[in-house]
C-alpha cells in the first residue's frame, strides 16, 4: 500500500528542470524560458554549455523521472522521523511516499546521483527519484520539519537551570543568564522556526501561567504554550542583547536596533520592540523583508487591471499615487515593489519611513524620527531640496504633509505614499478633511489604490464547503442581488501541510482608481459631490467585497475571509 496521491501534475519544461536543478544560471534559463525543449538542446549545445553527453544523460533523466507538484501532493506524517533534517536540507530532499520496497523522494535534481546514493545509504532502502521544483521541495521541508518539539525540550533544560540558580522571581545573574547556553539556542531556534514558517512577526509574552510564544503566518497568530514562567528572564535578555538595548532596564518600553540572523545559508533582518505588562513583558520581533521580494511587480500584484493602472502611472513624470487600507493590508509591500520598479539607476527615489523596513538598493532611505523632532513634514521639506525624482513618504496624516505632498507632485515629483482610509472613495474626502484645497488635490493626484489580504485555501486539504444558515443570511445581506445557489464554496479541512488551519499564503485584493479627464475637472471645480458619483461608477462591481467574493466562487479563498473584510 503507498501514501503518496495519484494525481500527475504536468512536467515543467527542460529548460526549467535545468535551472532548478543548479544546472545552469538564472541568466541562461531567461534565455532558454520561451523555448521548446528541442530549442533547449540545440541551443545549449550550439553554445557548448553543457558536453553532448553530460546534455544526453540529463535529457534521459528528464524523460523517465516522474514530476510531481508539491502543492497538491501530501507529504506523508512520518516523513520527518524517515529522513533526518540535515539531510534533507543538504540534498533538498523530501519523502513523498513509500510502499513495502523503499521510499520516493522528491528531488531538484535526480540525475544527482550522489545525492540518491546518499539518501540510499541513510534511508537503508530503495529509492526512487522523482522529480520536483526546487521552492516546493524547501517549502515542504520547512512544513514538516517544525521546531515545536525542539522549542519545548529546551525550555524544559532552561527552567531546570533556573531553578538550579533559585531564579524564580528572575533576579538572575546578568553575566550568566545573558550567556545560557539554552536561552540561546531557544531564541534562535524559534528565529529560526519563525522563518521557515514565512512569519512576519514573533510574539513572545508571560502571564501567571504561561510562557507564549506565537507566530504570525499570514495575518493569524499560531501559538506555543510553554509552562515554564520561570524562563522568560533568560529570553527577554537574550532578546535584549540581540537588540542592542539596555538588559537591565524592565519598566519602560524600548525599541531595537536592525539584527541578524543566519539560516542555514540564508540571512533574514529583525526588529524588536519591548513593552513592559503586568506580569514581565512583552517582545515583538518583527521580520523583515528581504529587496528580493519587491522586485517583479507582477508576483506582487496579481490583478491585471490593478497592474495596468499602476504601471500606466509609473510611465508619468509627476503626479500622486496613494495606497489606502489597514495596519498589515500590505500597503509598504505595494509602495516598496513600485518603487523597485523605478529603480533603474536613472532616477533619484528618496524615501521617508518610520521605521524604515526593509533596505533598498540605489535608493535613499530616511528614518523619520518625531522624538528628534523630524516628523515627515519636516524631512519632506529636506527632502525637495534634494532634488529627488521619486519621493515616498510612508504615511500622510497630517495638514502640513499632505499639502507639501501635493504640491510636490505639480512641481516635477512623483510621489508615493500611504493614507488610512476604508476604500478609494474615502480618500478625497480625507484629504479635504485634513486640510488640502480640492483644486490642488486635481492638479496632483493620478492613482488611488485600496487594498487588503485574504488567506488562500491550503490546497493539499482543500474541500467543498456546505453552506450553514448563518452563511446564507450572510451572503443574501452583504450581496443582495448575488445567486450563491448552483455555485459550490471550497474550504481548507486542514492538514498537516497547513498546521490544521485550512490555510495557505495570502491574496492581495484591491480596489483602484484612476482619476480621468472628468474627474479631474469637476474636483477642480470644487464638486466633490459629482467627484464621488464618477468614482462609484469607475470602481462598480470592482470593490474590495467584489473582488474577494470572486475568490471565494473560484476556490481562491474562503466566505470567512469575505465575511470578515465586510465586518470591517
Amino acid at each position: 500500500m503507498t501514501t503518496e496521491s495519484s494525481y500527475i501534475a504536468p512536467k515543467m519544461p527542460f529548460a526549467e528542470w535545468l535551472y532548478q536543478a543548479d544546472i545552469i544560471t538564472k541568466t541562461v534559463y531567461d534565455t532558454l524560458r520561451d523555448k521548446s525543449d528541442t530549442e533547449t538542446i540545440q541551443s545549449l549545445q550550439d553554445a557548448g554549455y553543457l558536453g553532448e553527453n553530460l546534455l544526453s544523460t540529463l535529457k534521459e533523466t528528464y524523460d523517465n523521472c516522474e514530476y510531481v507538484d508539491l502543492s497538491l501532493t501530501p507529504i506523508p506524517d512520518n516523513a520527518a522521523d524517515l529522513l533526518p533534517e540535515k539531510s534533507a536540507r543538504l540534498h533538498k530532499a523530501i519523502v513523498v511516499g513509500q510502499d513495502n520496497f523503499g521510499y520516493r523522494i522528491a528531488l531538484a535534481n535526480p540525475a544527482n546521483q550522489e545525492s540518491v546514493t546518499s539518501l540510499t545509504q541513510i534511508l537503508n532502502r530503495l529509492v526512487t527519484p522523482v522529480l520536483a521544483r526546487r521552492a516546493g521541495i524547501i517549502q515542504a521541508i520547512n512544513i514538516t520539519y517544525r521546531k515545536n518539539q525542539k522549542i519545548a525540550t529546551l525550555a524544559k533544560r532552561l527552567a531546570e537551570d533556573a531553578e538550579k540558580e533559585n531564579t524564580r522571581t528572575l533576579k538572575m545573574n546578568i553575566t550568566s543568564s545573558e550567556q545560557h547556553a539554552a536561552a540561546v539556542e531557544l531564541v534562535d531556534t524559534v528565529m529560526e522556526d519563525a522563518f521557515r514558517q514565512g512569519a512576519s512577526d514573533i510574539h513572545f509574552e508571560v502571564d501567571e501561567e504561561a510562557l507564549r510564544i506565537r507566530l504570525r503566518v499570514d495575518g493569524h497568530l499560531q501559538e506555543q504554550l510553554l509552562p515554564q514562567t520561570n524562563i522568560a528572564g533568560y529570553i527577554f535578555r537574550r532578546l535584549k542583547i540581540l537588540g542592542r538595548l539596555d538588559i537591565t532596564e524592565e519598566r519602560k518600553p524600548q525599541d531595537g536596533k536592525r539584527f541578524s540572523t543566519k539560516v542555514g545559508d540564508e540571512e533574514f533582518s529583525s526588529r524588536l520592540s519591548i513593552l513592559p505588562t503586568q506580569f514581565g513583558q512583552s517582545a515583538v520581533v518583527r521580520i523583515l523583508g528581504d529587496a528580493d521580494y519587491y522586485a517583479d511587480l507582477t508576483q506582487v500584484i496579481t490583478d491585471k487591471d490593478v497592474l495596468d493602472k499602476l504601471n500606466r502611472y509609473l510611465l508619468q513624470k509627476q503626479g500622486t499615487f496613494l495606497v489606502t487600507g489597514p495596519t498589515s493590508s500590505g500597503k509598504t509591500t505595494t509602495l516598496y515593489s513600485a518603487l523597485m520598479t523605478l529603480n533603474n539607476g536613472s532616477k533619484k527615489i528618496i524615501t521617508l519611513e518610520n521605521p524604515v523596513e526593509t533596505s533598498l538598493p540605489g535608493m535613499n532611505q530616511v528614518q523619520v524620527n518625531p522624538g528628534a523632532g523630524m516628523e515627515f513634514a519636516d524631512a519632506l521639506r529636506s527632502v525637495l531640496r534634494q532634488d529627488p525624482d521619486v519621493i515616498m513618504i510612508g504615511e500622510i496624516r497630517d495638514e502640513e504633509t499632505a499639502n507639501m505632498a501635493m504640491r510636490a507632485a505639480i512641481t516635477g515629483h512623483m510621489v508615493m505614499a500611504t493614507l488610512h482610509t476604508k476604500d478609494v472613495a474615502g480618500t478625497v474626502s480625507r484629504l479635504i478633511n485634513l486640510g488640502v484645497d480640492d483644486f490642488l488635490l486635481a492638479a496632483a493626484l493620478r492613482l488611488i489604490i485600496s487594498q487588503r489580504l485574504v488567506r488562500n485555501i491550503c490546497l493539499h486539504c482543500i474541500a467543498d464547503y456546505e453552506l450553514t444558515s448563518q452563511d446564507k443570511a450572510l451572503l443574501e445581506n452583504v450581496f443582495p442581488n448575488f445567486d450563491y445557489k448552483e455555485i459550490t464554496f471550497k474550504h481548507g479541512a486542514g492538514c498537516h501541510q497547513c498546521q490544521q488551519l485550512g490555510y495557505h499564503g495570502r491574496t492581495g485584493v484591491y480596489e483602484v482608481l484612476a482619476l480621468d479627464g472628468d474627474m479631474i475637472e469637476v474636483l477642480s471645480q470644487g464638486k466633490v459631490s459629482e467627484f464621488n458619483t464618477l468614482v462609484t461608477q469607475q470602481v462598480e462591481g470592482k470593490k474590495i467585497l467584489d473582488k474577494a467574493l470572486g475568490y471565494a466562487v473560484d476556490g481562491t479563498s474562503t466566505l470567512e475571509e469575505v465575511f470578515g473584510l465586510a465586518g470591517e
